[in-house]
């Protein structure tokens, strides 16, 4: 695997812990789903996001990083208690996770990353932001 011209094994680090960080946020957005208001979830799944998005960004994976971003900023409004997490912005992350792992998929094939749409990016953007989504 060669991506970017990094180093095979740096990517496959990368891949193994994004892939962990990946899976239990997955989990703790369902625990989200049933339990909103949990600070420690929330900061729990902003944390995997930021890292996941501190790691593509030294790797340089744009498309990655746009999405990571957008999402760890809807969740960090949360934190902050700014906005509450409802049904549309638990979907909006869940789509966000989705294309997360596809993107890790294209990485592993050593494919182009799939642009996040620029709807959902905007949706995530605003709740960032404090706004109501477009």
């Amino acid at each position: 695997m060669s991506f970017g011209g990094f180093d095979p094994e740096i990517l496959q680090d990368f891949l193994t812990e994004s892939g962990e960080l990946l899976e239990a946020l997955e989990g703790d957005l369902v625990g989200l789903e049933q339990d909103a208001g949990n600070l420690e979830l929330i900061n729990r799944v902003f944390r995997a996001l930021h890292t996941i998005k501190g790691s593509a960004s030294f790797l340089a994976l744009t498309n990655l990083v746009k999405i990571a971003h957008v999402s760890e900023s809807a969740l960090n409004a949360a934190r902050n208690q700014t906005v509450t997490i409802d049904r549309t912005m638990m979907d909006r992350l869940l789509q966000a996770v989705d294309l997360l792992k596809v993107q890790m998929t294209q990485i592993r094939e050593g494919k182009e990353l799939t642009c996040p749409p620029d709807e959902l990016v905007a949706h995530l953007a605003a709740i960032g932001e404090g706004k109501s989504p477009p």
